[in-house]
């Protein structure tokens, strides 16, 4: 009889054990469904709140680490640095917010071996924190697990073109990478085209390459085809300006750019500051002059708005590889 009561009170152990575990894997899948809501809405902080409480139910899913990431970056703050800048100033995210981030992407990878996005993610910040060679590890590792990634191919390209800056940085990645980094950040670029054939942002990085290259006229052909993709979009038409100014188009064909860039976004400070410095360049010191005033009175800009400049960027949201379900 008392070996039976123990095998009953073993299966009720066992049961009600089972049964914690599909509640809270339950209301895990709710924290984290809303944690992705407010992402996806840019409340990253609450986003935040919601997959730590699903961490803290279900510890051991690689997805809700690689997802906090995400969300851990897109929440931090910029903080002033005036050091490692080629410029006296610049904006950068806090180094102590990327380590955190690496972390959560380490933990997310630890989980699971084969997640080609948290690798991915990773390679992205350690790219943004100044580590080329090791974000390119990471863009191998995620293009080995998934091979049809166009974002790992378009920014592995992108790190690769980085570290080909002279003959010599060539050839020594070149051995390092066990292969032609020249020529793998073209054949990268293409791929992610190939791949995602209505992605503007991979032809601003093919108009890039073509600018390196000297093919000038292909830059601002692929540049016209981001254009094309997404007409709406002041940012492209800021850089084809730029572009044409450098190969030497006509004053109006280049003003037209900066007008359009502005006309799709009129409160856009750095359009304005992009259109003023130009009409500075070409003598228009009265247009200038009017562009400066929109910035400072009409936008209310500070008077050192040109600090913006030397922003380094943070990593726009999209550029990342969220993961819908753990």
């Amino acid at each position: 009889m008392k070996k039976y009561l123990i095998i009953i009170f073993s299966l009720l152990l066992t049961t009600n054990y089972i049964y914690a575990k599909i509640m809270n894997s339950n209301i895990a899948e709710d924290y984290f469904k809303q944690a992705i809501k407010e992402d996806i809405e840019g409340n990253y902080y609450e986003a935040i709140k919601n997959y730590d409480k699903a961490i803290s139910l279900n510890p051991y899913a690689g997805t809700l680490y690689n997802n906090r990431a995400i969300a851990k970056y897109n929440a931090a703050p910029y903080v002033i640095e005036q050091s490692h800048c080629f410029l006296s100033i610049c904006f950068i995210v806090d180094k102590r917010y990327c380590n955190d981030v690496i972390s959560d992407l380490d933990k997310a990878i630890e989980l699971k071996y084969n997640f080609a996005e948290a690798f991915y993610n990773r390679g992205l910040i350690k790219a943004y924190t100044g580590k080329p060679l090791e974000a390119i590890k990471d863009f191998d590792k995620a293009i080995k697990l998934n091979p049809k990634y166009d974002k790992a191919f378009a920014e592995r390209s992108y790190q690769e073109r980085k570290l080909s800056k002279n003959p010599l940085t060539t050839f020594y990645y070149s051995i390092i990478l066990f292969r032609n980094i020249n020529k793998s950040a073209l054949n990268d670029i293409n791929k992610a085209i190939e791949l995602s054939p209505n992605n503007a942002y991979y032809y601003v990085k093919k108009s890039v390459v073509c600018k390196s290259e000297g093919e000038h006229d292909k830059e601002i052909q692929f540049l016209n085809k981001a254009i094309e993709l997404e007409p709406n979009n002041g940012e492209l038409y800021i850089l084809r300006a730029q572009s044409k100014e450098s190969l030497r188009y006509h004053e109006e064909n280049i003003m037209a750019d900066f007008n359009k860039a502005i006309e799709i976004d009129k409160n856009n400070v750095y359009f304005y500051t992009k259109r003023e410095e130009y009409k500075k360049r070409i003598g228009d010191t009265e247009g200038a002059k009017k562009d400066h005033d929109i910035i400072v009175k009409d936008l209310q800009a500070d008077e050192n708005y040109r600090i913006y400049e030397n922003i380094s960027k943070k990593i726009k949201p999209e550029v990342f590889s969220r993961v819908d379900k753990i």
